[in-house]
């Protein structure tokens, strides 16, 4: 347990240390002050660590624990809070990120899982798409739902990394609609592909599979039923949990379908 705990403080202080508040970063200022004249500091090509925790201090010192120096050299400086970030709702549908303040993501506890009530059987699918200044995302879910035999069952999670000066980019047809969940992030503010990924899987609610996405795609007829049975009849094989993965080939939003490639 107390590895576990030591790793979750490593993460949060590595996150805070990439954009700190105002609060975070004084805090931050005190402490590092602290371990420049502490004979515990080792340097190395540049790389300052404490020779005590083994902590490298450009993140130690933005650690969220109070008393987080292990001979308790930050303590007197540690009365100043670092206030914890309150959780998002697991059950809301639109909401802000502000990278300056970032929860962390949100889970939904196993307990509490269930499938929404306007799903007709368990065949559900969570559609994760990262989206970044996109001109494509609308017409991207616009298909997904067209094409998809059962569109009732899925739900899609986009993180919609937008701006303000995109008049293209507007969600405003899916933000009452209960199978997407938008995650709206200024632009300025993201911090990767990856991160946006993260905080998408924070949002799944125990679906039956999960299908991740660029925000650039088409699809064919029926393309959930064709993804379902696929995956079955890997089952049926003997493979126990398949994955199913793709090279997906080119289209022409200016042509469609006719401009599609057939072969990737």
């Amino acid at each position: 347990m107390f590895l576990v705990n030591k790793l979750q403080e490593i993460f949060k202080a590595w996150n805070i240390a990439f954009d700190p508040n105002n609060e975070q970063a004084e805090l931050a200022a005190k402490r590092i002050a602290i371990c420049n004249d502490c004979d515990k500091k080792a340097s190395n090509l540049g790389f300052h660590r404490c020779t005590v925790c083994g902590c490298a201090l450009k993140a130690k010192v933005f650690s969220p624990k109070k008393g987080a120096c292990p001979i308790g050299k930050w303590d007197e400086v540690d009365e100043l809070k670092i206030e914890p970030t309150p959780e998002s709702d697991p059950n809301q549908k639109l909401f802000k990120i502000d990278v300056m303040n970032i929860p962390e993501v949100p889970t939904v506890p196993t307990s509490t899982m269930s499938t929404p009530t306007n799903l007709e059987s368990k065949e559900t699918i969570f559609v994760q798409i990262a989206s970044y200044r996109d001109p494509q995302l609308v017409p991207t879910l616009d298909d997904l739902f067209d094409k998809a035999e059962n569109p009732q069952n899925i739900t899609v999670c986009v993180a919609w990394q937008d701006s303000e000066d995109d008049k293209w980019d507007n969600l405003d047809k899916y933000k009452d609609d209960d199978r997407v969940i938008i995650i709206d992030i200024p632009y300025q503010r993201s911090k990767g592909a990856c991160w946006a990924r993260n905080m998408i899987q924070g949002r799944y609610n125990n679906e039956s599979y999960t299908l991740q996405l660029d925000s650039h795609h088409r699809f064919i007829p029926n393309w959930d039923s064709e993804l379902i049975n696929m995956y079955k009849e890997l089952q049926n094989d003997g493979y126990e949990k398949p994955l199913l993965t793709g090279y997906i080939s080119s289209f022409d939003p200016d042509n469609e379908p006719a401009g599609r490639i057939t072969e990737p």
